[in-house]
């Protein structure tokens, strides 16, 4: 098994899935970000599960373009204009410019050391990024580094039953995927994509089990 790489950030601006529009709360686009940023914060990328039973709570619609300036009142309801982040990412950035998902490709920008969990800034926006967003304060290091000794045990004891439960825990899903099928934006969603959202491919038996 290749094992999960749960901190390597994007090489290029990923374009989006999903093109869901027509709501009038923005807040009713978070099923369609929690797939589209596949439930975890485009930021920091933790991850839903990683929650407990807060989940999908923990996390909110961000939007890329704030709504305190006249531009961003504009696109308050723009699907490409709100992110997936989690609340405590959301809260540290403010309205602040940083790194813009949309734009930008995180890769060249950030990377995370594997020995001690740090993040570190490969430019000055990724250090702006790590500086405003607290991407190294030290709960949230220790939480890299208990997935990463996840990793390293499932490597070391490929087959062992409770190493892999813990595995599976860490790095699968959520159990709570939302089947976009049934969510009718006003104006639809042009892309069709709704049919390859990962409630389908679990329903076709095509979720892999950790990611």
């Amino acid at each position: 098994m290749t094992l999960p790489r749960p901190f390597d950030y994007a090489i290029s601006a990923p374009g989006r899935r999903h093109e869901p529009a027509g709501y009038e709360e923005f807040q009713s686009y978070k099923p369609w970000l929690r797939d589209e940023f596949k439930f975890r914060c485009v930021y920091c990328l933790f991850r839903e599960r990683w929650y407990g039973g807060n989940g999908s709570d923990s996390f909110s619609v961000d939007h890329l373009v704030p709504r305190s300036v006249q531009r961003g009142r504009e696109l308050e309801r723009e699907y490409k204009n709100l992110t997936y982040s989690c609340l405590r990412c959301n809260a540290s950035r403010g309205v602040r410019s940083i790194l813009n998902p949309n734009e930008h490709s995180f890769h060249n920008h950030l990377t995370v050391n594997e020995q001690n969990g740090w993040i570190e800034g490969l430019t000055p926006l990724g250090d702006k990024t790590v500086r405003l967003l607290k991407l190294n304060q030290r709960g949230v290091i220790e939480r890299r580094q208990q997935s990463f000794l996840i990793l390293s045990l499932k490597d070391e004891f490929p087959n062992h039953p409770k190493v892999h439960e813990l595995f599976v825990k860490e790095f699968g899903f959520p159990d709570d995927l939302p089947d976009l099928r049934i969510l009718k934006p006003p104006k639809g969603n042009p892309a069709n994509s709704e049919w390859s959202c990962y409630y389908v491919l679990r329903e076709r038996g095509e979720l892999p089990e950790v990611y």
